[in-house]
């Protein structure tokens, strides 16, 4: 049951991320929903659950950009296995300002670990300037978006997470 809530969960949030309205975004940045996911699972669910999900998320999310295949994947496990390795969840209880400032930091580390990627397997070269404004403004739209998500998560799958 929980895998089907999720997958609806995710399908929408794909097409949400895939359709998402260019009036809302910032300088052509827009928020990263999979990546709330990931980090709702790595937070929330128990066992190895959370690092299938981010190969399966990273996996789709690779699928329908025109990116290097295999670098949201690659970056989605890690933060997965990062979060499950320290065990955050004890500064997360109840507090929104918390999780807020938690998912903007998780979000500049993933952005960073993504581009860093960029630059060792394609040789992109980045400017700091636009890379930091990409990163800070990527980080603070999906902080923003992982509030209301994170609770809906909460509300839909409380009875199968130690939430």
């Amino acid at each position: 049951m929980i895998n089907l809530v999720l997958s609806v969960l995710s399908l929408f949030l794909i097409f949400l991320q895939l359709t998402y309205p260019s009036s809302l975004t910032l300088f052509s940045v827009r928020p990263d929903f999979l990546l709330i996911i990931v980090i709702f699972l790595s937070l929330y669910s128990k066992g190895l659950r959370s690092f299938f999900w981010a190969v399966l998320l990273g996996g789709l999310k690779d699928l329908v950009s025109f990116d290097l295949f295999g670098l949201n994947l690659l970056s989605y496990s890690l933060i997965s296995i990062g979060l499950k390795y320290l065990e955050v969840r004890f500064f997360l209880k109840e507090r929104t300002s918390t999780l807020f400032l938690f998912v903007l930091c998780v979000c500049f580390i993933n952005l960073f670990l993504n581009n860093m990627l960029h630059v060792i397997l394609a040789g992109r070269q980045y400017f700091l300037l636009p890379v930091l404004r990409i990163f800070f403004l990527g980080s603070l739209l999906t902080a923003i978006w992982s509030i209301p998500v994170i609770y809906i998560l909460k509300k839909c799958a409380s009875e199968f997470f130690t939430v």
